[in-house]
């Protein structure tokens, strides 16, 4: 049995940079990068779903390109919609080159013309959706609306939110917690939050608080997690029983 981890989650993107950038040099550099150990999470995420999800990308700007590798080489989706939210012109290209050069299947994959009304509409009402956002601090202040777009997609959607930031500092955090403050009808949960494995992610996962099955999803990966740091704390114990 093929077990992820973090160097796998993550060789896509890697394999997509390193393209990019015997290519076009350092210069090209996405606005927000995904880290190893978020792509690590969103994956563990995806193989909870007893069906394969479908995924809308909506950080292809953001990251150049990147997110949208990453989802088009995992086997574990039903399809991809892109949602652009900058000029296509920047980043599709070197897209549709990366797939063609890293020999990725594109058959599942959607570019939308950017009407949320024509996406949700196409959405398979049986297959659960999942959306990518990529944001930096200097566009968070549109971040209230489009999520308000993207969580009410479908009652059961998951948002993957990056790069939250430091809780007190980050504008896109705060502009997140107006949509999913406590009186609101959406959770938002730091990855960090967890389990300490997570300490230094920058992914935020989002969904409507009432009948959503993503808690006890959570519940079971904190538990995962928390059994291996357990394991070290025993080692650990054990070495300076026996003096070492």
């Amino acid at each position: 049995m093929y077990t992820e981890t973090i160097t796998s989650s993550y060789q896509p993107i890697l394999a997509y940079e390193q393209l990019r950038q015997q290519m076009l040099g350092e210069g090209a550099r996405p606005v927000v990068e995904l880290k190893a150990i978020d792509a690590f999470l969103m994956k563990q995420m995806v193989s909870s779903y007893p069906i394969k999800p479908t995924v809308i990308d909506v950080a292809a700007a953001a990251t150049l390109g990147a997110s949208t590798l990453f989802w088009t080489a995992h086997p574990g989706i039903q399809h991809l919609y892109i949602m652009p939210t900058g000029d296509p012109e920047t980043w599709r290209p070197l897209v549709n080159g990366a797939i063609k050069a890293l020999d990725l299947p594109d058959e599942e994959i959607t570019y939308c013309d950017g009407n949320w009304a024509t996406l949700q509409e196409e959405l398979n009402p049986l297959c659960p959706p999942m959306a990518m956002l990529g944001v930096d601090d200097d566009i968070a202040f549109t971040l209230p609306e489009l999520l308000n777009t993207v969580l009410n997609l479908h009652p059961h959607i998951l948002v993957f939110l990056f790069p939250l930031g430091e809780t007190a500092n980050s504008r896109v955090f705060n502009a997140a917690w107006q949509v999913c403050n406590f009186d609101s009808y959406f959770c938002l949960t730091p990855a960090r939050e967890i389990s300490p494995y997570f300490f230094q992610s920058q992914l935020a996962i989002l969904y409507r608080r009432e009948g959503s099955h993503i808690p006890y999803v959570l519940a079971r990966i904190r538990q995962l997690f928390e059994g291996q740091f357990d394991f070290l704390t025993l080692l650990e114990t054990l070495h300076n029983k026996n003096g070492g």
